[in-house]
């Protein structure tokens, strides 16, 4: 496997998220690099994040390329990470993940930087998008990354468990009651990947710079039903295995979405945040993910987390 070079630079977005902790871990105990990392607050998060003597913090926004464009001329490669998650408004997605996205390859490409990694998400490949506008924020910057004329590679995650994890913390206020739920049939597939894999997954895309114009789709070892593993979360949660029940999943999509105009600080989830019980969430073959595979957690490893944090 190709290993980088002692002057590899680079320029991250999003390392104080929850994915970018777990990297900058990784980054700080492999070979040298400079590093650079874009933060709306750097002075709240450097002393609680690895900060060997060739990194350095930018206090910068996105969506404010004057303010980071001067740190991106040493780098060789950018990782994208940083995102706007969650319950938001459309135009929040629209100004962080498309507009964002666009103000930073166009940065990158004046500053001659070569190589542009860009975390997306599964849910850019769903086919039923209704009412997410993350998900066409993410497939709309995917294009934006595409069409950059830089060497390109997009890495669409599938679930990301872990300690935590936005993702498994929601689905635990799903199961966790008397009475479990789950929306929809629970038909769909699920393939959760830990946020330790799919950072060394990263790390190898980073090393291995003759990889360009791929999407590689990232999930863990095991593909189960949606329902299967909301019953397993409820077992690791509550100790009961029974007690779920199942809510419509389409007339709450639409009454979520009327809603969400005016009531959206106050939904508990908005209407897009539904999709993943209405597609498949599950990762489509790549070699490089095979070569990580054996060493992945399993779903039954990575809800151990749950069980001790629940304990």
């Amino acid at each position: 496997m190709t290993r980088p070079a002692p002057d590899t630079s680079l320029f991250i977005t999003g390392a104080s998220g929850f994915l970018g902790r777990s990297l900058l871990r990784r980054l700080s105990l492999g070979p040298e690099r400079t590093v650079s990392c874009l933060s709306r607050h750097p002075a709240q998060l450097e002393p609680t994040l690895p900060s060997p003597s060739n990194w350095r913090w930018i206090r910068g926004e996105l969506t404010d390329a004057a303010s980071y464009a001067p740190a991106l001329k040493p780098a060789d490669t950018v990782l994208h990470m940083a995102a706007a998650t969650g319950k938001e408004r459309p135009g929040v997605f629209t100004e962080v993940n498309v507009e964002g996205t666009r103000q930073l390859v166009e940065s990158a490409a004046d500053a001659g930087v070569s190589r542009f990694i860009f975390v997306s998400s599964i849910a850019a490949k769903f086919p039923d998008k209704r009412h997410y506008p993350y998900a066409h924020s993410k497939l709309e910057a995917e294009r934006i990354v595409k069409s950059s004329g830089l060497g390109w590679v997009i890495i669409r995650p599938t679930l990301v468990f872990g300690a935590g994890s936005p993702v498994l913390r929601g689905l635990i206020k799903l199961v966790k009651g008397p009475v479990g739920v789950i929306f929809g049939s629970g038909v769909v597939r699920v393939q959760p990947i830990d946020v330790d894999d799919v950072a060394d997954i990263l790390m190898h895309v980073c090393d291995q710079t003759e990889l360009a114009e791929q999407t590689i789709e990232v999930g863990g070892p095991d593909v189960l039903s949606f329902e299967d593993l909301l019953r397993r979360i409820r077992g690791r949660v509550s100790k009961r295995s029974g007690g779920v029940v199942h809510i419509p999943l389409a007339p709450l999509r639409t009454l979520l979405a009327a809603l969400e105009p005016a009531l959206l600080p106050l939904l508990p989830f908005g209407a897009g945040q539904l999709a993943a019980f209405a597609n498949d969430s599950t990762a489509d073959r790549h070699p490089l993910v095979e070569t990580c595979l054996p060493r992945m957690k399993t779903i039954d490893t990575m809800l151990d987390v749950v069980a001790s944090s629940h304990g």
